[in-house]
């Protein structure tokens, strides 16, 4: 039932030393229990085990739903779908949600005519409450092309450190002359922690 199940990602989730061996196998159950469970938190569950396991995990699971989405008969593309998983009410489905979107090729172009709504959700993602989803949402930001530093600003001076990372990682890939003007100001004003960043 769901609730065994949910115990069992729980559980590969949190593997012994004994177990590390195996992460790939564990890596391969996980994503299986993502893509065909038929428990919305069973799957969440997975997903946050993966991450435990490694962001390479992650990206993978988002290539493999694009892939997905791709060979499915329908109107949706992966962009779409990544998009309406930052809505979720589980923070594991925004943040591979968040990961998605600024990876899917389609329609991830500047030009396209929905990567403006994209980059405006992404931008609403700055505030969630979840510092995995604000990290992958910027950096997913600057891969689509978003320009705008003003929704960056607040993340760098956030408590949380992978936070700060992912909103100094958007403005070197930003490389504006406002992006690098930022990072400079921010590296003189803000505290150690900050600079060091």
């Amino acid at each position: 039932d769901a609730a065994t199940r949910l115990e069992g990602v729980e559980a590969l989730g949190n593997p012994s030393s004994s177990m590390t061996g195996s992460e790939r196998r564990i890596a391969d159950r996980l994503l299986r229990v993502v893509l065909t469970d038929e428990n919305a938190t069973v799957r969440a569950e997975a997903i946050d085990a993966l991450y435990f396991h490694g962001d390479r995990y992650i990206d993978e699971l988002v290539a493999r739903v694009a892939d997905a989405v791709r060979r499915r008969d329908g109107d949706d593309d992966p962009q779409s779908v990544f998009l309406r998983w930052l809505t979720s009410g589980h923070a594991a489905y925004r943040m591979a949600g968040a990961t998605g979107v600024g990876a899917a090729d389609s329609p991830a172009s500047p030009d396209s005519p929905d990567s403006p709504d994209a980059t405006r959700r992404l931008r609403e993602a700055f505030d969630d409450d979840d510092a995995r989803v604000r990290a992958r949402a910027v950096r997913s930001y600057a891969a689509l092309g978003g320009e705008g530093i003003a929704p960056i600003r607040p993340l760098l001076r956030t408590p949380n450190r992978l936070v700060r990372q992912a909103a100094v990682d958007a403005l070197v890939s930003i490389g504006t002359a406002d992006a690098t003007d930022l990072l400079a100001t921010a590296a003189a004003d803000g505290g150690d922690r900050l600079r060091e960043t």
